[in-house]
């Protein structure tokens, strides 16, 4: 095992093969309620997302993001599309993927960061960012880390001062390959 991340009703597993294996607590014990078995056909998966809400997100060796749960489930049995799911068809050249409940990022490798879910806080207003080395989704906010070791945020930072950010600078920054 490479990486292990928790999610609502399960653990995701990211195997040394990119192989992802997921121990889903709802189709052990025959609940009715998400189950997890679109990820068992995944390969050459090189990170998953830290934050498994209702989809699982995976980064393909080839730049590429693949997303389960497209479809669930409706009230008469029939499969419908799934309002949370991600959508990441047109993702390329990603180098590292961050997850929330309600959002997905994605760095690429140009520094720039693509942004799909829910933007009710507008955590998703990161066209703008650019010079990326780091990302971290949040269900209000997103985080940037800029390659000069600034910080920033798109988002509803409640109370936090907007100065506290600003101040935010000399940080570690990783060594990032483009």
């Amino acid at each position: 095992m490479v990486k292990a991340v928790n999610g609502k009703s399960c653990i995701v597993a990211l195997k040394r093969d990119g192989t992802v294996y997921v121990a889903d607590y709802n189709k052990r014990y025959g609940s009715s309620e998400i189950t997890y078995d679109k990820v068992e056909d995944w390969t050459d998966i090189v990170d998953i997302a830290d934050d498994t809400g209702d989809s699982i997100v995976g980064l393909k060796s080839d730049g590429t993001v693949i997303c389960s749960r497209y479809e669930i489930k409706g009230p008469d049995g029939n499969l419908v599309k799934n309002p949370h799911a991600f959508h990441v068809s047109g993702w390329n050249d990603i180098i590292a993927i961050s997850q929330s409940g309600y959002s997905l990022l994605g760095l690429k490798r140009d520094g720039s960061v693509v942004a799909t879910g829910g933007n009710a806080h507008k955590q998703l207003d990161v066209s703008s960012w650019h010079d990326i080395v780091a990302i971290a989704a949040g269900d209000w906010i997103s985080v940037g880390l800029k390659s000069d070791g600034t910080v920033v945020i798109a988002g509803d930072c409640g109370k936090l001062d907007p100065k506290d950010v600003a101040d935010m600078n000399d940080l570690y920054v990783p060594a990032v390959k483009y």
